[in-house]
């Protein structure tokens, strides 16, 4: 049976004001190495943070719909109290749907590489990883993802040493469906809480026109990072923190 405890790991001030973080989509759940220098800045800014492994909780659900009501049920139990929450690609995609009713209250939102909208060109990226994932092999379907993820000024292929890890297809598989049907426009549009939204200059993935702040807010922002794809927090840390913390400073 599934544990909190194998999808959450935790930092920071545990008094301190509550972050959650929604991971991407992984092969396998690495704890929140992904994003390790943002995690470092949270909890040295006094925040307790929590980072989740997004697929490990709704693997295997049918549809966006249904993910989105498994994470809204559980993070209702389980973090009844969120100052700011924080989503990386699938994780990102979920968070954004999750501010229509059980997360509405949460005052602050950071997407990092989180499509708003999935356009046509996006979809066919993404199927064309899925079709690698379940046609050839998990290999082959995690290395075409790995390399996606890259900035585009890197062409060098990724090496997936030795078998892919073990659930590879079922947890890859779980976000790149999903993510096809990806639209919290209208969602995005009625959100009262201050929002940012992160992304690189050179991703091969999410880009301008998947990114949706709502129309007319200043507290509605989006950032495009020079010099990286789908990582920002990995390609280019220094300019990553500094944008969250300009906007954390602007919505207090």
């Amino acid at each position: 049976m599934l544990s909190i405890n194998d999808i959450r790991v935790e930092c920071g001030n545990q008094e301190g004001p509550r972050a959650i973080m929604l991971s991407p989509m992984m092969a396998q759940w690495d704890g929140g190495a992904f994003c390790q220098p943002l995690l470092d800045w949270l909890a040295n800014a006094g925040y307790s943070v929590a980072v989740y492994d997004t697929v490990g909780l709704c693997k295997g659900t049918k549809d966006l719909h249904e993910a989105t009501a498994v994470w809204g049920e559980f993070l209702l139990e389980h973090e009844p109290n969120i100052d700011l929450l924080i989503g990386q690609a699938y994780g990102g995609a979920i968070a954004q749907h999750l501010l229509a009713n059980e997360l509405a209250y949460v005052s602050k939102f950071i997407g990092i590489s989180a499509p708003t909208y999935c356009d046509s060109l996006l979809r066919e990226k993404l199927n064309g990883v899925l079709i690698d994932l379940n046609e050839i092999s998990a290999e082959a379907g995690l290395k075409k993802l790995l390399w996606c993820i890259r900035p585009d000024t890197d062409d060098t292929l990724p090496q997936v040493e030795g078998q892919a890890p073990v659930g590879t297809v079922e947890r890859l598989a779980t976000g790149l469906k999903q993510l096809q049907s990806a639209d919290a426009r209208h969602i995005i549009a009625d959100y009262q809480g201050s929002a940012l939204w992160i992304y690189g200059s050179h991703s091969r993935l999410v880009n301008t026109v998947n990114i949706v702040p709502a129309q007319g807010r200043s507290d509605h922002q989006s950032v495009k990072l020079p010099h990286c794809g789908m990582h920002p927090f990995r390609d280019v840390p220094l300019e990553a923190i500094k944008a969250v913390e300009t906007f954390l400073q602007e919505a207090m």
